[in-house]
């Protein structure tokens, strides 16, 4: 029986996570999305986190644009806890502090 109240979209996403509290860069794994929902995200990793912890994740959405020149991106700034693992990754269910917001470009 399926228990998602949300729906879920399967996007291969370029996502940043590191261990909350830690700062910036120290331990960040560069991961990808398998599928991605307003709760939370699935990770590919073949070494997931043990549950319970507390991670950041940073969400690198392209919305398209043609020329590819053109092309914006959104940042999902995350922060939530690993809910579930498997062989593939795990599941991170965000909380009620994750935001949308630009992507902060450099020039």
């Amino acid at each position: 029986m399926e228990k998602r109240h949300v729906e879920r979209f399967d996007l291969n996403l370029e996502a940043h996570v590191r261990i909350a509290g830690e700062p910036p860069g120290i331990r960040a794994a560069h991961l990808r999305t398998r599928d991605v929902s307003m709760n939370g995200a699935y990770l590919l990793t073949p070494e997931p986190l043990p549950i319970g912890t507390k991670v950041n994740v940073d969400v690198i959405l392209s919305l398209g644009g043609l020329p590819p020149s053109e092309t914006r991106k959104a940042l999902i700034k995350a922060s939530g806890a690993v809910l579930r693992t498997d062989h593939k990754g795990m599941a991170i269910r965000f909380d009620e502090n994750s935001k949308f917001m630009p992507y902060p470009e450099t020039k």
